[in-house]
């Protein structure tokens, strides 16, 4: 059984999002590909995103037209910071036969490794790398030669075949607080869910 684990804050979920989980499912072809929306990002602890229960919302709205895909809200419903190993952790407890793919942005290298208990997340999963700009294969091996033996030895990474998507929810945070069409970005679903909830908007 292979699980891929598609963790960040979605806020919102857009349509440069859903292109990574296409490639996940490309690449990997997992039994399930399970969004994680976290509750607060260790190393965004300036960012206030939009409520949990209604990014949770948004990306349920997604997967209704989506196979093979789940939301969990596993790290919603933990207290503190939403720390990746300890995600892994509770899914490996439960499920120890299950092979596990992070998929996570290529910039993210800059600062793996300082990440909660890096050495132990490098033992449970693999990771499939999101293309970003200035972020290749070189970029890969200076991380992987910068890892102590041990690391190296667990280190399994490999980059998704897809081409980068410029998309950014901040930008389409703004756009929305201005009152802009931001449908070209969002899934369907999840735009009219914003419209119908006014999310995003400012308060009048």
């Amino acid at each position: 059984m292979k699980w891929a684990i598609f963790g960040g804050s979605f806020d919102p979920v857009h349509l440069g999002h859903v292109a990574v989980a296409d490639a996940v499912h490309r690449h990997l072809r997992p039994d399930c590909l399970f969004w994680i929306p976290a509750r607060q990002a260790p190393h965004k602890p300036e960012a206030q995103p939009l409520a949990g229960s209604q990014r949770l919302a948004l990306l349920e709205a997604l997967c209704q037209e989506r196979d093979r895909e789940r939301v969990l809200d596993l790290e919603l419903r933990r207290e503190g910071p939403s720390f990746t190993v300890d995600t892994l952790q509770a899914l490996a407890g439960n499920n120890p036969e299950a092979e596990l793919w992070l998929v996570m942005g290529a910039d993210s290298l800059s600062h793996l490794a300082t990440w909660h208990r890096f050495s132990d997340l490098l033992t449970m999963a693999k990771i499939a790398l999101v293309p970003r700009p200035g972020w290749g294969l070189e970029q890969l091996q200076t991380f992987a030669d910068r890892l102590s033996e041990t690391q190296r030895r667990s280190f399994r990474a490999h980059f998704l075949d897809m081409e980068e998507v410029d998309l950014s929810s901040t930008e389409i945070r703004r756009r929305l607080l201005q009152g802009q069409d931001c449908s070209h970005a969002l899934p369907a679903a999840v735009a009219e869910l914003i419209r119908r909830r006014k999310l995003y908007c400012s308060p009048s």
